[in-house]
């Protein structure tokens, strides 16, 4: 199976603190499925064509392109840390994951009482799902699940 990454990441500031459990402090705020993202000259991120259905005549389906927008939030005790983000794309249990992307980020010091933002577009091409069904995507930093959003394949006639 073939596809393609591209990965494009922006730091921003923003709101309060909040530590789960294990200190790892990275909270997903945002996690969407769109056909098209990007980061303006201002740096403000544009998403068009958000969507959690993909429909297809047959199987297996061939998606041209989507992109994976994420943004995520972590306290200053994470500042200069460095987390193991990971993104997979799987099948509804997840005994078959179509993307498995793997990126490691090192978290800036944010403003004095705001926590660090992180903007990320992930592009995907040519993910070919093998069967109708819900798919899955989700967002783990150092192995810990920080957020997941459903992807419905539909069979159409």
């Amino acid at each position: 199976m073939y596809f393609k990454l591209d990965w494009v990441c922006l730091m921003t500031h923003h709101g309060i603190h909040k530590q789960n459990d294990r200190g790892n402090t990275v909270e997903v705020l945002t996690l969407l499925l769109a056909d098209f993202a990007s980061f303006d000259d201002s740096k403000k991120l544009n998403v068009m064509g958000i969507f959690n259905e993909v429909n297809a005549k047959q199987f297996p389906a061939l998606h041209p392109s989507m992109v994976v927008v994420t943004k995520l939030s972590a306290t200053a005790a994470e500042a200069n840390l460095v987390r193991k983000l990971n993104i997979k794309l799987m099948d509804d249990d997840a005994t078959l994951t179509l993307v498995d992307f793997k990126r490691d980020i090192t978290i800036q010091e944010p403003t004095a009482g705001r926590r660090k933002e992180f903007a990320n577009i992930l592009r995907l091409n040519n993910i070919m799902f093998p069967h109708a069904g819900t798919y899955q995507v989700s967002v783990l930093i150092d192995g810990d699940d920080k957020g997941h959003t459903p992807l419905y394949v539909v069979h159409v006639q």
